[in-house]
C-alpha cells in the first residue's frame, strides 16, 4: 500500500513538471493623441486588439505594436513586455494631403507617380509622408512634368498642372533601377539618379545606370516621337549557392538580429543566407546586448550562440530647460523642480518628459539617456487661450482644427494663435471660422448661429408648411363650379334640385394642381314620371391669378336612359371666371355649349309631328351666372340661373316640372349645397 501510494505521487509531481507553464501576461494601457486609433498586436492582418484608448493583456515577451489611424502616419513600436512594462501614450504624426489638380482636360487622366511609384491618375487627392517628395506627371504625346514639393504635417498642398504637348521631334525616357540611388546617365552626360523621367529628342540614345561597387549597365533605347521608352537597369548581383544560419541564446526570449535585421526570438533559423562572414546580435531588457560572428558556408549550416550576461545598472545625464520661466519638470511622472533642471544620475533608456505651467500648454517629449550622449531638452511652452463656444441653437460638436474636442457648449483651452473653429450640428449647415486668439486668464467667447440644412427636417417640415398655406390660399372657396377646381386632396359632394334636371348629385375631387374630375347622376322628370337618369363625368381645369379671381374651364360628357325607349348621349363645355370674397362667397359668371343626340322608339309626344318612333341632335349656346355662400369651412350654398342664348329647342324638355312647363324653357334655375371634406 505504501510502495503503491509513492507510485502515485511520483506521477503527479511528474505530470506537474512535465505540465507548460502559464503565459504570464502584462496589462497595457495604450493611449493615443488624438484617440481612436487601431491597435495590431504583431501583425497588422490580425484582429485588432482595440481602439485607443484601450487597456489589454499581452503575453511576456518581444511584441510588436501596430497602431493605425486614418489620416496619420502608421506608428510600429517594439515593445518587451514584462511586469515592469508601463503604459504607453504615443502622439501620432499626422500625414499630409497632396491634391493635385489638372487645369486642362487633356492633362486628365496623366499618371502621377511619388518618388518614383505611380499612385494614380489625376485629379489625385491622397495622404502622404511629410517630407520632401518628387512628383512626376506624364500622359503619352506630352512633355512629362517633374517637380519637388515639400510636404508638413496635417497640411493640405494643392498643386495645380497643366502639361505641354511634346513637340514632335522629342519623346519620354523612364529609367528604373534595382538598387536605390544609382545614377544615370544619357549619351555621356549625368542625368540625376534612378528612377528619373527625361524628355530627350527622337533617335537612339545609350543609357548607363552606375552604382559604386556594383557592375555598370548600359543600353541603347530608341526614343519615339511623343511615346514613352523605359528602360530598367539590372545592376544587383545575382546569390550564388547559399547556407543555413542556427542562432540560439543563453537566455530564453532574447531577441536576434542578423546583419542588423531582427529576424526574431531565438532559437532562430535563417534559410538561403549568401556564403561568408555576418554579424550576430542578441537583446533582451536586463541584459548586456550579445554580439557574435559566423562564417556560413555553402550547403552547411552553422550555429551561433550568443551568452548574456545580466545588465550592470548603469547611468546617464538629463536636462530641462523651458522658454517660460518657473515651469514644472516631470520626469516618468514624478516632479523634478521648477526648469531648469539637470539630472546626473538617470537609467539608461527612454524617459517621458512633461514640462507644465498654469496658462500654457503642456510640452510632452521622449528622451533617450545614454551612457556617453546626455539627453538635452528646451521645452518651447505655447501660451494658452481659455475659450467658451456657444451655438444657437445649444447642440452640435465643435473640432478645432480638424481634431473633434468635445459637445456645444464647449469650455476649454487652445493655444494663444490662429485656429479654425467648426460647428456641426444635425439637420443644420456646419459653421467655419478663423479666429486669432490671445493669452488670457479670461474666457474667450465665441458664438455660432446655425441654419437649418436644406435637407434637415425642420427645413423640410417648414417648405412644407409653406406649400401648404399657398395651396389653402390657391384652392379657398374652390368648387366644381368655380374657376379654379379642387385643390389635391379635395372632395365635395353636390346636392342640387332645380330645373329643367329636377335633382342631381355630383362628386368632385382634385387630382393634381390645376385639374380636378367629378362623376354625377342627374334626373329629368316628364310629365310626373321618369324621363331620363343621366350619368356624367367631368374635367375641371383653372388658375387663381390672383387670390380674388380664378378662371378656368369645365367639360362634361353624359348620357343617360329611362330604362325603357328614351336614350341620349352628350357633351358640354363651359368657361367660367369667378370673384371671390374672401372666405364669405362669391359670384361665377359661365358661358358655354353643349351638343346632344336623343334617341326614342314607341314614345308619343315628343315629336310636334306626332311621331312615335324618332331622334334629334340639337346643340345650343348658354350663360349665366352663380352666387355662392359660405357658412362653414364644409359648407357652402348657391343659387344658379342659365339662359339660351341660341339653339334650337330640345324636344326632350317637355311637360317638365310634373307637366307645369309644356315646352323647352330656354331657362335653368337651380339651388343646391356643397360639402367639401
Amino acid at each position: 500500500m505504501r510502495r503503491t501510494l509513492l507510485l502515485a505521487l511520483a506521477l503527479i509531481g511528474s505530470a506537474a513538471l512535465a505540465a507548460p507553464a502559464a503565459a504570464k501576461s502584462k496589462r497595457v494601457r495604450i493611449t493615443t493623441t488624438p484617440k481612436g486609433a487601431t491597435v495590431h498586436l504583431d501583425d497588422v492582418a490580425s484582429k485588432p486588439i482595440g481602439i485607443t484608448p484601450v487597456r489589454v493583456a499581452i503575453e511576456h515577451g518581444y511584441h510588436e505594436l501596430i497602431v493605425m489611424l486614418d489620416g496619420y502616419r502608421t506608428e510600429r513600436i517594439e515593445l518587451n513586455v514584462d511586469a515592469r512594462t508601463k503604459d504607453l501614450t504615443l502622439e501620432l504624426v499626422r500625414l499630409a494631403r497632396l491634391e493635385i489638380t489638372p487645369v486642362t482636360a487633356d492633362t486628365a487622366g496623366a499618371t502621377l507617380s511619388v518618388d518614383g511609384r505611380a499612385v494614380g491618375p489625376l485629379p489625385y487627392k491622397g495622404f502622404m509622408v511629410p517630407g520632401r517628395h518628387q512628383v512626376t506627371i506624364e500622359k503619352d504625346g506630352f512633355s512629362p512634368f517633374t517637380d519637388w514639393v515639400e510636404l508638413k504635417s496635417g497640411e493640405v498642398f494643392a498643386l495645380s498642372v497643366k502639361l505641354e504637348k511634346a513637340a514632335a521631334d522629342t519623346g519620354t525616357l523612364f529609367v528604373a533601377a534595382d538598387v536605390d540611388g544609382a545614377n544615370v546617365s544619357i549619351d555621356g552626360v549625368d542625368r540625376g539618379t534612378a528612377p528619373v523621367t527625361l524628355q530627350l529628342p527622337v533617335g537612339p540614345v545609350l543609357v548607363e545606370v552606375k552604382k559604386a561597387g556594383l557592375p555598370s549597365w548600359s543600353e541603347t533605347v530608341q526614343i519615339a516621337p511623343g511615346a514613352k521608352a523605359i528602360a530598367r537597369a539590372t545592376i544587383r548581383p545575382k546569390a550564388g549557392p547559399t547556407g543555413t544560419l542556427l542562432a540560439i541564446a543563453s537566455v530564453p526570449g532574447t531577441t536576434v538580429i542578423i546583419d542588423g535585421v531582427k529576424t526574431g526570438t531565438a532559437p532562430v533559423t535563417l534559410d538561403a543566407v549568401t556564403p561568408g562572414t555576418h554579424v550576430v546580435e542578441g537583446y533582451k531588457k536586463g541584459y548586456d546586448r550579445a554580439q557574435a560572428t559566423v562564417k556560413v558556408v555553402a550547403g552547411e549550416q552553422a550555429v551561433v550562440k550568443l551568452d548574456l550576461e545580466i545588465a550592470k545598472e548603469r547611468y546617464g545625464s538629463l536636462a530641462v530647460r523651458s522658454s517660460v520661466p518657473g515651469a514644472i519638470v516631470y520626469v516618468d511622472g514624478s516632479s523634478r523642480g521648477r526648469a531648469p533642471v539637470e539630472l546626473s544620475k538617470v537609467t539608461l533608456g527612454e524617459h517621458a518628459v512633461v514640462v507644465r505651467k498654469r496658462g500654457f500648454m503642456d510640452f510632452k517629449a521622449t528622451c533617450t539617456v545614454e551612457e556617453l550622449e546626455p539627453c538635452r531638452i528646451v521645452a518651447d511652452l505655447v501660451a494658452l487661450a481659455n475659450i467658451r463656444v456657444i451655438a444657437s441653437p445649444m447642440k452640435g460638436r465643435l473640432s478645432v482644427d480638424g481634431q473633434d474636442v468635445g459637445k456645444i457648449p464647449y469650455e476649454g483651452v487652445v493655444s494663444a494663435s490662429t485656429h479654425v473653429l467648426r460647428v456641426e450640428a444635425k439637420d443644420y449647415d456646419p459653421v467655419e471660422d478663423t479666429i486669432q486668439f490671445v493669452a488670457s486668464d479670461e474666457v474667450q467667447e465665441i458664438r455660432f448661429d446655425l441654419e437649418p440644412s436644406e435637407t434637415s427636417t425642420m427645413a423640410v417640415a417648414a417648405r412644407e408648411a409653406a406649400a401648404y398655406a399657398r395651396r389653402k390660399i390657391q384652392y379657398a372657396g374652390a368648387t366644381t363650379y368655380s374657376g379654379v377646381p379642387l385643390g389635391p386632396g379635395m372632395n365635395t359632394i353636390d346636392f342640387v334640385i332645380g330645373a329643367p334636371y329636377l335633382i342631381e348629385i355630383r362628386g368632385g375631387t382634385g387630382i393634381v394642381d390645376d385639374l380636378a374630375g367629378s362623376v354625377g347622376l342627374r334626373f329629368l322628370e316628364r310629365d310626373a314620371s321618369l324621363g331620363v337618369a343621366e350619368i356624367e363625368f367631368g374635367a375641371h381645369i383653372g388658375k387663381r391669378p390672383v387670390d380674388a379671381f380664378s378662371i378656368g374651364a369645365r367639360g362634361t360628357l353624359f348620357t343617360g336612359t329611362n330604362f325603357s325607349n328614351i336614350f341620349d348621349l352628350g357633351l358640354s363645355a363651359e368657361g367660367m371666371a369667378t370673384l371671390h370674397f374672401g372666405d364669405a362667397g362669391a359670384f361665377t359668371a359661365f358661358i358655354g355649349g353643349e351638343v346632344v343626340h336623343d334617341r326614342w322608339t314607341n314614345e308619343p309626344g315628343i315629336d310636334p309631328e306626332g311621331a312615335v318612333d324618332g331622334d334629334q341632335t340639337s346643340a345650343r349656346l348658354f350663360t349665366g351666372g352663380r352666387i355662392t355662400y359660405w357658412a362653414s369651412d364644409s359648407w357652402a350654398f348657391f343659387v344658379d340661373v342659365d339662359v339660351t342664348l341660341a339653339g334650337e329647342d330640345r324636344l326632350l324638355f317637355q311637360e317638365l316640372v310634373f307637366g307645369a312647363i309644356d315646352d323647352d324653357p330656354r331657362l335653368g334655375a337651380h339651388v343646391g349645397a356643397t360639402f367639401t371634406y
